[in-house]
């Protein structure tokens, strides 16, 4: 695995980390909340494949010669945690969600996606090391867009089905 300096940013933020490890200082926590129409199991496929395809996601932090380095791991996979859970259950889970990572381990960002009786809530937190508020923004965008394809596709394969 190839291994790269950190930036003036990365070091900083990787100091700050390296003092309080179990600190979610430098994590983005987002909580999207969705009605119950969505296709649940479309939108952790849109999740997992944009995680997939955004390889800083899958970083990690690497010692060499005692000096922080970060690495591209392909071996690290990101999955969508699934649960269900009531509305006040899911509330305080969204006060717990955010707990930092283990920047040696990786990976730099996990989901969860809740049902409750009354949404479906997606549950992201993303080391801020890889991503801040306007490429979260283009990063939800992306889901967005996939699950919007993988609708159509769906659409277009019902009624591929429904013509034959």
């Amino acid at each position: 695995m190839k291994s790269y300096p950190l930036t003036e940013t990365m070091l900083g933020m990787f100091l700050e980390w390296n003092s309080a490890r179990e600190s979610a200082q430098y994590t983005v926590a987002i909580v999207n909340i969705f009605p119950k129409t969505i296709d649940p199991e479309r939108l952790v496929r849109a999740v997992e494949s944009a995680a997939a395809d955004n390889e800083m996601f899958k970083a990690r932090f690497v010692l060499e010669d005692e000096a922080p380095r970060w690495v591209i791991d392909e071996s690290i996979e990101i999955k969508v945690s699934r649960g269900t859970m009531s509305d006040a259950e899911a509330d305080a889970y969204q006060q717990d969600f955010a707990r930092g990572f283990d920047a040696f381990k990786g990976p730099f960002a996990r989901f969860a996606l809740v049902e409750t009786p009354t949404t479906y809530r997606l549950f992201t937190e993303i080391f801020h090391v890889v991503v801040d508020g306007t490429s979260g923004r283009r990063f939800f965008e992306e889901i967005m867009a996939r699950y919007n394809v993988d609708a159509a596709a769906s659409v277009g394969a019902a009624a591929s089905v429904g013509a034959a």
